[in-house]
């Protein structure tokens, strides 16, 4: 499509001059004028109202500012205002559309031309497609376009930072720099060229990058972009690991600068050695020698590049003895967990001292990390239907989260307590009567245009000043650094020292190997969940329990195992969900949480003699009383004794 612009095609220009570096913008996103999105999707919605002709300004509900003004101070319902409200359109019939572009969400491409109309027209494409995730601001968008103009700006990628500084875009300072980086990221992908790459949403929704294009000699970064997304293609990492290992090529890649190694061919097998030293003897913030885990991740980076790098043929100058050996890399010294004495958690834990978080959904994400051991990117990741109620075949309903493990990018199911879920229940309420149902998240941030997940750091900070509020202090009176994950440290610890088998505390803290759960402590009696799935059991009743399916089954066992650890008793066990106070105090006998399998029928039998002697004892006497008290429990122990006989009749008769 010809859009009259110097007489060039504007749908794809060739940015590298030698045919394959073309950028396609569909013809829509190249026109002199955008509207705004209707989806929602590169800007703010129009206004609902008809005829109204500005974009979406209330957070959570499709109105413009001036009609949500009106909208909130009428009190009606929002149906029904909307389809009796005045449209006030926002400009008059024939006025040009530069003139309130802003209002209007009118994105202005008229001035420019060339190469530069192409990439700016990109950007808005981008966020349509959704290769980047965020909402263009035209008043914004429009005052860059103004300012490339000015300053006979030629191309989107001669901007960095301090360029946008001598643009004199103070007006803009927070929304430019993510609307120009992003944009170049996109661009730079598009075109093969290393830079920053978009690594995809973090766990809390936020977007990640990796700036594979700051690795030096250019072809480390060359073969490290196609890496990345290589290794993101095929699943093989996730986009946190993906950074973490960029990180860490950057390290390798000063070290060969100061080196001043610029060939493939040049890595040769004393380089790498002399990286090994390097990074041995460094130190980190606290002066000390880094971590055996640290040294690790980055040797290993290095040598799974060079090793995809060769065997997809990206380089072939790379030498073979690039790499690292199997014995080089050093032993995992085995740490204590951080866990957080019971001391420190009684402070935390405190119904007063909780209630001093001063926002509500921090607390309630707080008290699920607190209570789960979950990590905090998962919580703050959790969706708006995030409660899964569980019709327990063994005891009174319970509560499941259902979240997205961004580790194994699976669903995952964890079992809370009951008042943890009433918070929840809480909270969704807030999160529909701020935003309606337009916000499937159950932990949005605070952000006016686009909404996204509370942000780690925002937790992390509100956490670190409710500590600092209440000086948190040991048993030996020092003051104590509380992070989240020492939240699941605590967790882990408190759950096996409790007696809780391996196999469950791997499952709630989602653990994939036993090494990464002994780490909290040593194994005690492990339950196998093939027993549990096999077990008969009865309730008071004489009513014979079967176990659930499939996910349902996954939590129950967990549940299970929690009750186990927590309500032991001597001839059966408590279905009551963990950490529930019991109503019946020592009458477990009349309680309908309490079941029993045919292991405890020889207690359960000298119990049923007892109460018979203690009933006709007291018949004799004429203690009525006595009877009447004997009586339910005895009754209880008829029935589970005759279910119990129902499943296994070799057992014999009641005595």
């Amino acid at each position: 499509m010809d859009v009259g612009v110097k007489g060039m095609s504007l749908q794809a220009v060739d940015f590298r001059g030698d045919g394959r570096g073309a950028l396609n913008v569909e013809p829509r996103f190249l026109v002199d004028f955008v509207p705004p999105d209707p989806l929602g999707k590169y800007s703010l919605k129009p206004c609902v109202i008809p005829d109204c002709g500005r974009i979406t300004k209330e957070t959570g509900l499709q109105l413009c500012g001036l009609h949500g003004r009106r909208y909130r101070a009428s009190g009606s319902v929002f149906d029904e205002w909307v389809r009796d409200a005045e449209p006030t359109p926002a400009w008059s019939e024939g006025n040009p559309p530069e003139k309130a572009a802003a209002s209007r969400g009118v994105f202005v491409l008229q001035p420019l031309g060339g190469k530069l109309r192409v990439e700016m027209a990109f950007a808005i494409q981008c966020r349509s497609s959704g290769e980047v995730r965020d909402v263009l601001r035209p008043d914004a968008f429009n005052y860059l376009v103004h300012q490339l103009v000015v300053n006979d700006i030629d191309s989107l990628l001669e901007i960095d930072a301090r360029s946008l500084e001598e643009l004199g875009v103070e007006r803009y300072r927070v929304t430019l720099p993510p609307l120009v980086e992003r944009t170049q990221m996109a661009i730079r992908a598009q075109l093969g060229l290393p830079g920053k790459v978009s690594l995809g949403p973090r766990g809390d929704g936020s977007p990640y990058f990796a700036d594979v294009g700051a690795l030096q000699p250019p072809w480390l970064g060359v073969i490290a972009n196609k890496w990345v997304r290589y290794r993101l293609d095929t699943e093989q990492i996730s986009p946190q690991h993906a950074g973490t290992q960029v990180a860490s090529l950057k390290r390798f890649s000063d070290f060969l600068v100061s080196q001043d190694v610029s060939l493939p061919e040049d890595v040769t097998r004393d380089v790498m050695m002399g990286y090994l030293h390097c990074i041995r003897r460094e130190r980190n913030a606290r002066g000390k020698p880094l971590a055996a885990a640290t040294v690790s991740k980055r040797m290993s980076a290095v040598n799974s590049l060079f090793e995809d790098a060769r065997a997809l043929e990206w380089e072939p100058q790379l030498r073979t003895s690039a790499r690292f050996m199997r014995g080089e890399f050093p032993r995992r010294t085995v740490t204590d967990p951080r866990f957080l004495s019971e001391t420190v958690m009684a402070q935390l834990e405190d119904k007063a001292n909780l209630e001093k978080i001063g926002r509500p959904d921090i607390r309630v994400a707080i008290r699920i990390i607190m209570t789960t051991g979950m990590r905090m990117g998962h919580v703050l990741g959790l969706k708006l239907d995030c409660l899964e109620e569980l019709k327990r075949t063994m005891g009174p309903p319970s509560w499941a989260l259902k979240y997205i493990d961004t580790k194994t990018r699976q669903i995952g199911y964890l079992p809370i307590q009951p008042d943890i879920a009433e918070e929840i229940k809480l909270q969704q309420d807030r999160v529909r009567s701020e935003h309606g149902d337009s916000v499937g998240i159950l932990f949005p941030g605070r952000r006016k245009v686009l909404v996204v997940p509370i942000a780690n750091q925002t937790l992390h900070s509100n956490l670190v000043r409710w500590c600092e509020a209440l000086e948190v202090r040991d048993e030996n009176g020092a003051k104590v650094h509380v992070t989240a994950h020492r939240f699941r440290h605590t967790c882990g610890t408190r759950w096996i020292n409790s007696g809780m088998s391996l196999a469950t505390v791997m499952k709630l803290l989602v653990h994939r190997t036993p090494t990464m759960t002994m780490h909290y402590a040593r194994i005690h009696d492990e339950t196998v969940r093939a027993e549990w799935e096999d077990f008969q059991r009865v309730n008071i009743a004489g009513e014979q329990i079967s176990p659930p399916d499939a996910e349902v089954a996954e939590v129950e066992w967990m549940l299970e195992n929690i009750s186990a650890a927590t309500q032991a008793l001597p001839n059966g066990y408590c279905a009551l969900p963990i950490q529930q106070n019991c109503p019946h105090a020592n009458a477990c006998l009349t309680c309908d949480s309490f079941t029993t399998g045919p292991e405890f029928i020889g207690v359960l039998r000298e119990q049923h003699r007892h109460h018979e002697q203690l009933m006709q004892s007291a018949e004799e006497r004429g203690l009525t009383r006595m009877v009447e008290i004997n009586r339910t429990p005895f009754v209880s122990l008829t029935n589970m004794i005759a279910g119990l006989e129902r499943i296994r009749p070799q057992d014999g008769q009641i005595a």
